[in-house]
């Protein structure tokens, strides 16, 4: 929903999680406080509570106040309730034609494109609807009034206006179908060095990690497998090989099976190590190493931005605090020879693939996680 940030006359206000809700809130299953985290979601409130994705927004809007051309954070499906006042104006294009749609754009407005190739993540491209169908990408329209929901599904492009001051509230979700949806769009968003709004990789590891602890039987285990096995699937088999790879290398490998609290003890500890080489005071590091804790093994890629879970390159040698994915070439982190850097994995080899084989049985797919495979 945050990716929904209107142009112009148009404020968007957080919703307080925390607020005491009123009795009929709570009853209703339409509430988007809640909607977020129901039943059969993937989007687990463990992983990450998230302001604009997660924790809905209201958004007070006035006439012609408009919303640009854009899909939402990780290719999210999302719901937009107009509470109150003037309609608005939508307009969507499928998610089938999404690639027709960025093709088209490009060639609309090249100027923009050259500059910021990645401009359609950026909130600010407004392009005529009748200028797309022109080159024949399909647009469909739809007025929305007070009291009624807006539903937009993965990797479908949508923009709109209001027609005058209105009140609405939209935010975020992600059924399990999505899963798939999930993975592609992280994978979209390392090639264009966009920083994702949740760690995909953690989220798919205790997604599956539910579906396989699930009670013989369980409907939803399965459904959520069924969705879940082809993206985790992909995940473990690129993780597998680009750990080989690293170790072929020269990178050696240190296996962090870890809980919170050593998590945060390491993350104090690098926050010291920083503090002694440039000079800073411990309470400016500590603090930041607070902030950063929770996410220690989700550390940010300085290539490519992707948050990494299941594994990172760090380096002894030189004690950077720059992590890099398994993705790119050691050189890119920093200078320091091979055998000063190490792979920090936060799950062996054997739990990922032992983690896969008993998703695909759950789907009835009969997948194996047979080493010789990876």
């Amino acid at each position: 929903a945050a990716a929904g940030a209107a142009v112009g006359s148009t404020a968007a206000v957080a919703m307080g999680a925390a607020a005491e809700p009123m009795p009929l809130q709570i009853a209703s299953p339409w509430d988007l406080r809640h909607i977020a985290h129901a039943a059969d979601s993937a989007l687990l409130p463990e992983v990450q509570s998230i302001s604009g994705v997660t924790v809905p927004w209201l958004y007070f809007g006035m006439q012609f106040g408009c919303f640009a051309w854009h899909v939402e954070d990780l290719h999210l499906c999302s719901a937009n309730q107009l509470h109150a006042g003037a309609p608005k104006s939508w307009y969507g294009v499928p998610a089938s034609a999404a690639g027709a749609f960025e093709r088209a754009a490009r060639k609309l407005v090249p100027t923009l494109f050259e500059r910021d190739p990645d401009l359609l993540y950026q909130l600010v491209t407004m392009v005529a609807p009748a200028e797309l169908a022109a080159t024949g990408v399909p647009v469909y329209a739809t007025e929305q009034h007070a009291g009624e929901i807006i539903v937009t599904f993965p990797r479908a492009y949508h923009a709109g206006f209001s027609h005058g001051f209105n009140v609405a509230e939209a935010v975020n979700v992600a059924p399990y179908d999505w899963l798939p949806h999930g993975h592609a769009a992280m994978q979209a968003a390392k090639r264009v060095r966009r920083p994702p709004v949740l760690a995909y990789e953690r989220l798919a590891w205790e997604l599956a990690k539910r579906a396989v602890a699930a009670a013989p039987g369980e409907a939803g285990a399965k459904l959520l497998a069924t969705h879940l096995l082809q993206p985790f699937e992909a995940l473990v088999r690129t993780e597998v090989r680009q750990r080989e790879a690293a170790r072929r290398a020269g990178i050696s490998t240190v296996d962090q099976t870890l809980r919170d609290a050593d998590l945060n003890a390491k993350a104090r500890r690098r926050a010291a190590a920083r503090a002694a080489l440039a000079g800073s005071t411990w309470a400016e590091e500590e603090s930041e190493s607070e902030r950063d804790a929770e996410e220690e093994m989700c550390a940010s890629c300085h290539v490519c931005l992707h948050l990494c879970y299941f594994s990172a390159i760090r380096c002894n040698g030189c004690a950077s605090p720059r992590v890099q994915c398994l993705g790119h070439r050691h050189e890119e982190l920093c200078a320091c020879p091979a055998f000063d850097k190490f792979i920090e994995q936060r799950h062996a080899k054997s739990s990922l693939e032992w983690v896969l084989s008993e998703l695909g049985k759950l789907a009835g797919a009969g997948a194996r996680a047979d080493a010789d495979e990876f």
